[in-house]
């Protein structure tokens, strides 16, 4: 009895807490050691914490770092004003940049500075789309890219989608009060745009011939179990995208709590919030859930994780087929690029520095 009635006192208390509960990883999202047998791409000492990734029409692939954007092989094929955020190969084998602090730049030096009266700070992902139109995520208008983290613990939704049109030099909002936008990709149906909310844990559609503003998001996979970072098309009609952070108790009683959440943002070090992050420093100052200590020197892969890799395959209709991990005791942390082309699937690990190509199932 006493249980039924707890039951009904938190079901008034948190009337959707089941929509919002961290959903178990079974099936294809089960658990492995998939990322961490990956073959390396690229690891080149200058180009450290990879962040995004695109293939060119010939097939190269690029690879943003810093202020600068890397060939696999280390060679670097451009350089910016200030940090690289995102980039997208372009049909006439240009470049498009996005810089932190500026805005959306291209090779050629055309550039996009301000939408509707406000700046592009904090963008996230630009992608070519048809038409010689470019759509761009803006993370948020509150933080700049590096302060991420206090942007998801301030719980804010200002980010939005931009589509530029570069024949008309024209841009327009296509929907605004997101919480951080992240990754961009085009439907396979050629009507729709992929958007990965972050802070929201969703994918959803977005109509991509309406007037600005007028698009309703269409969620395609709700409540996922991490952060999802950026997504991409693959040929085999999937789509191919990664998550950069994992959801976990502690922290999502630290996102309910406003009060607690707040001093600790005012007192404590953001390195040791309780917080997601792309790679886990195994301070002894960092907070930890009982089943993150060691145990005879070893943290075991099972652990709440600070840090996480994880990268799914999506099938047409946007169902998981397959996913690879790092898990807590793993080193490929932190995947925040994910880019296909042919049969080759790349992938950038910021959080251990590297570019890895995803194998094929079966080769491992």
């Amino acid at each position: 009895m006493t249980a039924r009635w707890l039951e009904m006192v938190k079901d008034v208390v948190f009337p959707d807490r089941e929509t919002h509960a961290i959903p178990m990883m079974d099936g294809p999202l089960r658990p492995n050691g998939a990322l961490d047998e990956c073959t390396v791409l690229g690891d080149s000492p200058q180009m450290s914490q990879p962040d995004d990734l695109t293939f060119t029409s010939d097939g190269t692939l690029l690879a943003s770092s810093g202020n600068k954007v890397f060939r696999a092989d280390g060679e670097v094929a451009a350089q910016f004003d200030g940090l690289v955020t995102g980039i997208a190969a372009l049909a006439n084998g240009g470049l498009a940049a996005c810089v932190d602090g500026i805005g959306v730049v291209l090779d050629n030096g055309q550039r996009l500075e301000s939408v509707d009266g406000s700046p592009l700070s904090c963008l996230t992902a630009v992608l070519a789309g048809p038409d010689n139109v470019l759509f761009i995520a803006q993370g948020s208008s509150k933080h700049n890219a590096p302060d991420w983290v206090r942007d998801l613990m301030e719980k804010n939704a200002s980010g939005r989608v931009i589509r530029w049109d570069l024949n008309t030099d024209t841009a327009e909002t296509l929907i605004d009060d997101l919480a951080y936008p992240y990754g961009l990709a085009l439907d396979h149906d050629g009507k729709s745009l992929l958007v990965t909310e972050s802070w929201s844990h969703v994918l959803f559609k977005l109509p991509l011939n309406v007037p600005a503003g007028q698009g309703r998001r269409e969620i395609v996979i709700p409540n996922m179990p991490g952060y999802p970072a950026r997504i991409t098309s693959s040929d085999d009609g999937g789509y191919w995208m990664c998550l950069f952070a994992m959801r976990t108790e502690m922290l999502e009683f630290v996102l309910e709590e406003d009060a607690y959440r707040e001093q600790m943002m005012k007192t404590v070090d953001p390195a040791y919030w309780v917080r997601p992050t792309l790679r886990a420093d195994r301070h002894f100052l960092e907070p930890l859930q009982g089943g993150g200590f060691r145990v005879l020197g070893i943290i075991k892969p099972w652990a709440p994780p600070r840090s996480y890799g994880l990268v799914v395959q999506l099938d047409e209709d946007y169902e998981v087929v397959r996913s690879l991990h790092s898990r807590a005791d793993g080193r490929r942390h932190g995947v925040t690029g994910i880019a296909a082309y042919g049969g080759l699937v790349a992938a950038a690990v910021k959080g251990d520095d590297k570019i890895i190509r995803i194998v094929e199932e079966g080769q491992l």
